[in-house]
């Protein structure tokens, strides 16, 4: 009887003692913020506005790299930049002027001669200094063919301009599907100089109505961004538009 009278206090007393230790919890590791590959004043995007025509060498931006050059068609008038910074709160200055990160810098006027633009990443105790190289490349003395949606269509210093939304069209297989695609990533206007002896087409292709007169032309189109147009240029200007199917 005292046996047994033991044993029930014995457990009792490990009921006791295991319910009434507080549990000790486990011994984790305090997290640990992963460096950065690149300085803080170091930009991680680099883009311009010109993705129909401009090059940059090297092709893919990489904060390490703080050179490049940026080549665009000779018919290309203005050129902007946006850069943006890692450090959120770093200061941004495009040629000397302030620049938010992610926003769009200031217009360079593009000349035949190249330029320099210096983009300087501040955050007060580092600094990185990139370097863009800005030049046309060379006019092509021959035909070419774009198409684009017309924006404007005006007159400035006795000359007319087009300014345009150029687009990349990827056509069906020409045989069982004759459906076209449009892509435009990006917003992108590009003012171009009409030939005194351009043609104008309003209508469809299977019937058009030809005008040689710009205000004619005007009077007859929408310059709301709806009306896409095959641009024909010669050197560096329209010698024709030509109203663009949608099949």
């Amino acid at each position: 009887m005292k046996k047994r009278l033991l044993r029930r206090i014995l457990v009792l007393l490990v009921l006791l003692l295991t319910f009434a230790t507080p549990a000790i919890p486990m011994a984790s590791a305090s997290p640990t913020s992963t460096p950065s590959l690149y300085p803080p004043s170091s930009l991680v995007s680099l883009t311009h506005n010109c993705p129909n025509t401009g090059i940059m060498v090297p092709e893919t931006f990489n904060p390490l790299n703080y050179s490049y050059i940026l080549t665009v068609a000779s018919w290309v008038s203005r050129v902007t930049i946006t850069p943006v910074s890692l450090d959120p709160v770093a200061m941004i200055y495009v040629n000397g002027q302030y620049n938010p990160s992610g926003q769009t810098s200031q217009e360079f006027d593009m000349t035949n001669n190249p330029q320099a633009v210096t983009i300087m990443v501040t955050t007060g105790s580092e600094t990185s200094v990139y370097t863009v190289f800005l030049q046309r490349r060379p006019s092509e003395a021959r035909t070419r063919v774009s198409i684009g949606y017309l924006k404007n269509f005006y007159q400035s210093g006795g000359k007319w301009y087009a300014k345009l939304d150029l687009v990349t069209v990827t056509y069906g297989d020409g045989y069982t599907n004759y459906t076209s695609s449009y892509t435009n990533e990006t917003t992108a206007l590009y003012n171009h100089a009409i030939a005194t002896n351009c043609i104008f087409y309003t209508g469809s292709q299977n019937n058009p109505t030809r005008y040689r007169e710009p205000n004619s032309f005007l009077s007859h189109i929408t310059l709301n961004g709806s009306e896409m147009f095959r641009v024909i240029y010669l050197e560096d200007e329209i010698v024709a538009l030509i109203p663009y199917d949608i099949h």
